[in-house]
């Protein structure tokens, strides 16, 4: 990475992959993020301890044009299939920094020829907050229209988390969530388990605005390791959760997937995706969550 002191003193600019535009934010602590500028997707999250604790594939393609399997990718203004790309286009995108501030890194898109093509013409703006503190991760996206008519999206932040072992994961905070599950065309059940276990494929959408998750045994490092999960949106859309493993089945049917690597992560995906949510001209919608990581000092 080569240091660039416009940025300030804690980013780094460089080159990853393939050539592609990359970029690091560093904590005193020696945490660091690392996020690419096509898609805004930040494919590591480190600790002091050097602990990964995002998943990345190892046949993610790095081709400036297919999304990067891992990390966490950003979903906007769809979710799934429809008249659009798969989950969109954010994550296919270019982005700019717009703005860095000590350990706060800020990337941003604005409407395009391309995006517009795609989109029926419509003006907006994202913006992408990245705050690194020592044991913490906190990112924001913010959507902005910035047209003269009201637009319908859904946007996301695809987390994958990094694990030893899905066998000893186990996610508190969904009990008594309702959810839609994608594997049964959409069947609403109730979650009746206080702790959550990954015990085949899993694609579900639980509603309800979930405020605080907390994972088990994530790290790449450790089986120790957990996650604090706290999740917040702007307005009264309240926001839904997406949990997904492919298991063994699905892992095989991706390409840029590994077979056997649905043991080493799961994703905890907060959105608004069981329904689509309205922006009036000039209005502003933020969905964010902050992780922090615990027992990690062994």
């Amino acid at each position: 990475h080569t240091s660039y002191a416009s940025l300030g003193s804690a980013v780094q600019a460089g080159v990853g992959r393939n050539g592609m535009d990359c970029v690091t934010l560093k904590h005193p602590s020696g945490a660091s993020v690392s996020l690419y500028k096509f898609g805004a997707h930040i494919t590591s999250w480190k600790l002091d301890t050097k602990k990964e604790m995002l998943f990345l594939s190892e046949n993610a393609v790095y081709d400036g044009a297919t999304p990067i399997r891992g990390g966490i990718p950003l979903v906007f203004p769809q979710f799934g299939g429809g008249d659009l790309p798969n989950h969109g286009f954010a994550r296919t995108s270019h982005w700019d920094i717009r703005a860095v501030e000590s350990n706060i890194l800020v990337m941003e898109l604005i409407d395009n020829e391309k995006t517009r093509g795609m989109w029926r013409n419509y003006a907006f703006r994202l913006l992408y907050t990245i705050e690194l503190g020592a044991k913490t991760l906190k990112t924001t996206l913010t959507v902005v229209n910035r047209g003269a008519e009201p637009f319908e999206f859904q946007a996301l932040l695809h987390t994958y988390y990094g694990l030893v072992d899905i066998a000893n994961v186990g996610v508190v905070g969904l009990k008594d969530h309702a959810f839609m599950n994608k594997l049964t065309n959409h069947s609403v059940s109730q979650e009746n388990s206080k702790v959550f276990r990954f015990d085949g494929e899993v694609d579900s959408i639980y509603t309800g605005s979930p405020r605080s998750l907390h994972l088990t045994g994530t790290g790449l490092a450790g089986s120790g390791d957990s996650v604090e999960i706290e999740i917040g949106a702007t307005g009264s859309t309240g926001h839904d959760v997406v949990v997904w493993n492919p298991h063994v089945a699905k892992a095989k049917r991706m390409g840029d997937f590994g077979d056997h690597e649905w043991k080493s992560m799961c994703c905890i995906e907060p959105g608004f995706v069981a329904k689509r949510t309205t922006l009036h001209p000039n209005g502003e919608w933020s969905l964010y969550q902050t992780l922090t990581a615990t027992g990690v000092d062994k």
